[in-house]
């Protein structure tokens, strides 16, 4: 295992045995308390502990589970798609989340993608229900249901707030039901925040948002990860100035912004471009902070290299992978700009504005092809959605233009 894989079984290993949710090494003479992960997967991960052990039962089962919960996700994209696609059109969205080579490599490592790719398609799913219902308890259900994805990944913590106040603005629910909707989300990462004012710890969620956000900033930040890990002398320096950044960042952070803003005032055109790029960077192809194409670690053995069946198939992924995000950003773009002119239902609304939120996230912050795992069957239900718009504009033109043919006296030009 390596990096974030350790952090979260250190985590998982420390509240199985101390009951404490600590970054701590096992084995350490005092563990404390800290914020500096999300709690959502380490207590996933401890709960299997504590059923099974440490030994290789407790890593099947993490990797069957989530494994598990890839195919479960692969079939609510499926049922959330069929309310405006229809059942085929859906039946394709699940069968490319299923297939779709970084949904199915991330289930083998012990990150936080594949549970939080789940508990988001089932929040949305719930919200789908709910928006079916004028019951107040399944909006509550929703919001319960975001709040506990925002417990896995705790940039979501903001987006049901913001779904409520735009469906709120839209009048596309009773006020109740988004009440019920936006009390349900808080719940638990507001009960993780009263937690966190209890202890006392400079290891914080806070500080590692400052690190994503120097890192961020930072635009050779990936390929210098990558040749620094590889011995290159030149790298290792660019790393040693971005921890310094980091360091100023979280003593000072206005100290560090008046920094940035001097260095954006130097070179602006630089820096417009970086952050114009990163968007895309997010849902590009290849990992960058790991062992790069769909691996955030190095594997010994994949289907995609061994057999050459898959790797034609990877191929052909890799080819269709900046179609699916054309095809996304301008569903998106139409969704959340004309909702009331489309007709746009509460499923398909907040799975757009979910994917312009974390883009715009991850824009602000350091944009990497995993932290889009999670989303990614989004992006399919959306790009079929766009793919089915385009279809329907064809149709209805070959339809005109059949008809002014058999028109007596006219002619196609």
């Amino acid at each position: 295992m390596l990096g974030d894989a350790i952090q979260y079984c250190d985590y998982a290993w420390n509240l199985a045995r101390s009951h404490i949710f600590s970054l701590a090494p096992p084995g350490s003479g005092t563990v404390t308390p800290d914020s500096f992960r999300d709690p959502g997967y380490p207590l996933l991960l401890a709960c299997l502990l504590l059923l099974l052990g440490s030994g290789d039962a407790w890593y099947y089962a993490v990797l069957l589970i989530q494994a598990v919960l890839g195919a479960l996700s692969a079939g609510l994209a499926m049922l959330i798609a069929s309310r405006w696609l229809g059942q085929r059109a859906a039946l394709l969205v699940g069968l490319a989340v299923a297939l779709w080579p970084h949904n199915v490599a991330i289930s083998s490592f012990l990150l936080t993608e594949s549970l939080c790719g789940f508990l988001v398609l089932l929040a949305i799913g719930l919200l789908v229900r709910a928006a079916e219902s004028s019951r107040p308890v399944l909006w509550a259900a929703a919001g319960l249901g975001f709040g506990a994805a925002a417990l896995v990944n705790v940039t979501l913590t903001l987006f049901c707030p913001l779904l409520a106040l735009c469906l709120m603005a839209r009048r596309a629910a009773p006020r109740s039901a988004l009440m019920a909707l936006l009390l349900g989300s808080m719940l638990l990462p507001g009960a993780w925040s009263v937690r966190n004012l209890t202890i006392a710890s400079e290891s914080t969620a806070e500080g590692r948002g400052m690190i994503n956000l120097v890192q961020g900033s930072w635009a050779d930040y990936h390929s210098a990860d990558y040749k620094a890990r590889r011995g290159d002398e030149q790298a290792k320096q660019t790393i040693a100035a971005i921890g310094n950044d980091t360091q100023l960042a979280q003593k000072s952070p206005e100290a560090w912004l008046a920094v940035m803003l001097d260095r954006v005032e130097h070179d602006p055109l630089h820096y417009l471009a970086w952050y114009a790029w990163k968007p895309e960077l997010l849902w590009a192809w290849s990992i960058r902070v790991g062992a790069g194409d769909i691996y955030p670690y190095p594997v010994a053995h994949s289907i995609y290299n061994v057999y050459p069946l898959m790797r034609l198939f990877e191929s052909l992924c890799v080819a269709v992978n900046p179609v699916l995000f054309v095809l996304m950003a301008a569903a998106v773009i139409l969704v959340l700009a004309r909702p009331g002119k489309l007709g746009v239902p509460v499923g398909l609304y907040a799975a757009a504005l979910l994917l312009a939120y974390e883009t715009l996230i991850y824009t602000v912050l350091q944009s990497e092809p995993r932290y889009s795992i999670p989303f990614r069957p989004l992006q399919m239900m959306l790009a079929a959605t766009a793919a089915s718009w385009l279809w329907t504009l064809w149709s209805r033109r070959n339809g005109r233009v059949r008809a002014l043919a058999e028109v007596p006296g006219t002619t196609n030009v």
